[in-house]
């Protein structure tokens, strides 16, 4: 599974650290699928890196907001989306359906993740930096 790089930096630091603890705590399920552990423990990674993914959303959610970003809804259907990606991983461990999973959400990590960070996220950032630089709110 991919690590987050510097090369992924925002330039935000909120944001940032955020995308660092997902990153750990993806590669921690990542790992946990690909040692063949799908219990609980595995279960409650899936679910911590969930609800991780929820609290870092409506932050981004929150900065876009404060701050008018344009791109508002296009950015929220992005997380929606990824938010059911993870879901159904977990659903599928759940129902015992564990053949492919740690290739799933590496997969889900690298294409997605990634090239949301590297993109999208990246243009909020470029828009909230922007507006800090004449004076604007953006925390």
């Amino acid at each position: 599974m991919l690590a987050w790089s510097s090369k992924l930096a925002t330039g935000v630091p909120d944001i940032d650290a955020q995308h660092q603890e997902l990153f750990r705590r993806a590669h921690a399920a990542d790992a946990a699928l690909g040692d063949g552990r799908f219990g609980a423990e595995t279960t409650e990674l899936l679910g911590y890196l969930a609800d991780y993914c929820a609290t870092h959303f409506d932050m981004e959610r929150r900065l876009m907001a404060r701050a008018g970003f344009p791109r508002q809804a296009e950015h929220a259907a992005e997380h929606a989306w990824f938010t059911l990606a993870l879901r159904s991983l977990s659903r599928d461990l759940a129902l015992g359906k564990t053949e492919g999973l740690a290739m799933r959400l590496n997969e889900l990590v690298l294409s997605w993740l990634v090239k949301h960070i590297d993109s999208t996220d990246k243009q909020l950032a470029a828009y909230l930096v922007a507006c800090r630089s004449v004076g604007g709110e953006v925390r």
